[in-house]
């Protein structure tokens, strides 16, 4: 059974009440990163890529696109990688702040980038497309067609990206 997370009611998304995010933020814990296995489409931005960080930074902010570029960069040439927290912290200029990271790899959970899977988070190294909401955030000189939208996906990359929901997004009129 999952339980729902989103106290404002904007990010609800299934949260799995399986102990593994538990195991996954301790902080006595290593925070592990492993590739997640997504099949690529022809359209697929890697997670490293430029065009990750320009389409997804106006969506997610800069920490959230910092912390998937770089450890995908790492993921790209050793499939496991291994921090404390307090590493993991410092290494995106958060010093101490352990709760702030936490929250950053929750919201790249929420974002479908990441995923724990017994206890580590399993990243994709490849950029998952940007919603219509999020494809309004984007500034004029990035709108218009890009690698990252769901015009490019059929219904059951949809589902992949949206896994609570069995219908595609409402298409909005501009």
């Amino acid at each position: 059974m999952a339980q729902r997370n989103g106290g404002h009611g904007r990010h609800d998304y299934a949260r799995p009440d399986t102990g593994e995010r538990e195991a996954a933020l301790s902080n006595e814990q290593p925070v592990t990163f492993v590739i997640w296995a997504t099949a690529p489409k022809p359209t697929s931005v890697r997670t490293y890529s430029d065009d990750m960080r320009d389409y997804w930074t106006p969506a997610i902010g800069t920490l959230l696109v910092d912390v998937a570029h770089r450890i995908a960069r790492h993921l790209e040439s050793t499939p496991v990688v291994t921090f404390t927290w307090p590493e993991l912290a410092a290494t995106f200029g958060l010093g101490g702040n352990l709760s702030s990271m936490r929250n950053a790899l929750e919201r790249l959970e929420r974002h479908r980038f990441t995923q724990v899977v017994e206890g580590r988070y399993a990243l994709r190294l490849t950029a998952p497309a940007l919603n219509p909401n999020q494809q309004r955030k984007l500034p004029e000189y990035l709108a218009g067609p890009h690698p990252l939208t769901y015009a490019d996906l059929d219904v059951n990359d949809l589902r992949d990206h949206h896994p609570r929901s069995s219908e595609p997004p409402r298409q909005t009129s501009t």
